[in-house]
Parts: structure tokens; C-alpha cells; sequence
């Protein structure tokens, strides 16, 4: 959710603070292993209107 809210210009600086605690907790990087992002689901490209028209 963070990488589509930075897709489309919403900050979410709560989320990251929560996925950068997590990894370093479980020593981890959870952002670089994220398996669902805008590139893998084929929506990189799609801006915020066109997010809402899916």
C-alpha cells in the first residue's frame, strides 16, 4: 500500500515508520521482499483516475 500511495502522490509516513520497525525487528527487509507492488499487480503505469476506473 505504501508503494501505491507513493504511486499516486499520498504520503504515508505512519505505514513505513511500521514496515521499517518491523524489519528491523525481524531482521528483515520488508519493503525490498514486498511481493504484491503496483509493478507486480501491472499498475506501475496507471495514474490516480485510472486506479479509481479498475
Amino acid at each position: 500500500m505504501s508503494c501505491l500511495a507513493r504511486q499516486i502522490g499520498v504520503e504515508t509516513p505512519t505505514i513505513n515508520a511500521i514496515i521499517q520497525l518491523a524489519s528491523v525487528l525481524m531482521n528483515r527487509d520488508y519493503a525490498a521482499e514486498a511481493m504484491r507492488t503496483p509493478e507486480s499487480l501491472g499498475i506501475a503505469d496507471l495514474s490516480a483516475s485510472a486506479l479509481v476506473d479498475l
